[in-house]
């Protein structure tokens, strides 16, 4: 059986938009920006063609252990593994209009890739300067029957940051790619 990055990206960004604040273990109605999105600023005009992603900030200091735990409930009951935790903000510019921009952030290590966290899609006007918040990780795929399968074997530590910016119209490739040197050890 083969997973579908469309669908995966899809998928994720419905559970990540369907989190509610009161009870992070339960989903809810999806909500106009998720839970920790602040969505895009604008601030200065860019002149950058292509575009650049910076990190900001994140909320929990670099080598910190991070807890895992089961969160949103997927079809058929099987439980996606997810953290609360971590919230990073990062600046983004990008040279052109995109209608419907998402900013993906991988957490990676010399094992692969453990855990993805994603923005929801919002019009990101080109050449300026916009500040995207992100918030939790999810550490978990699901197939396209429903099963859910973990990424990695916890404990895990991470060594980078991925952030990635999407055109959600076409997601083969990203427009841009920033990868951040930051450890984080996530444990279950």
């Amino acid at each position: 059986m083969t997973l579908r990055p469309v669908f995966l990206m899809a998928s994720l960004v419905l559970v990540l938009s369907a989190c509610d604040d009161n009870d992070r273990r339960s989903p809810s109605a999806p909500s106009p920006n998720p839970p920790g999105f602040s969505g895009f600023s604008n601030s200065t005009p860019v002149a950058s063609n292509q575009g650049q992603i910076q990190l900001i900030s994140v909320s929990v200091p670099e080598g910190r252990v991070i807890q895992a735990e089961d969160c949103a409930v997927a079809p058929g009951g099987s439980r996606h593994i997810c953290t609360h935790e971590w919230t990073g903000t990062f600046d983004v510019e990008f040279g052109a209009d995109i209608e419907d921009s998402i900013l993906s952030v991988h957490f990676d290590g010399d094992d692969g890739e453990c855990g993805s966290s994603f923005s929801a899609g919002v019009p990101l006007a080109g050449r300026r300067r916009h500040t995207v918040t992100v918030s939790g990780i999810f550490f978990t795929d699901q197939f396209e029957d429903g099963r859910i399968f973990p990424r990695c074997v916890f404990p895990r530590t991470t060594t980078r940051i991925i952030a990635k910016l999407w055109n959600r119209r076409n997601v083969r490739h990203p427009l841009l790619t920033q990868t951040f040197n930051r450890r984080f050890t996530f444990q279950r």
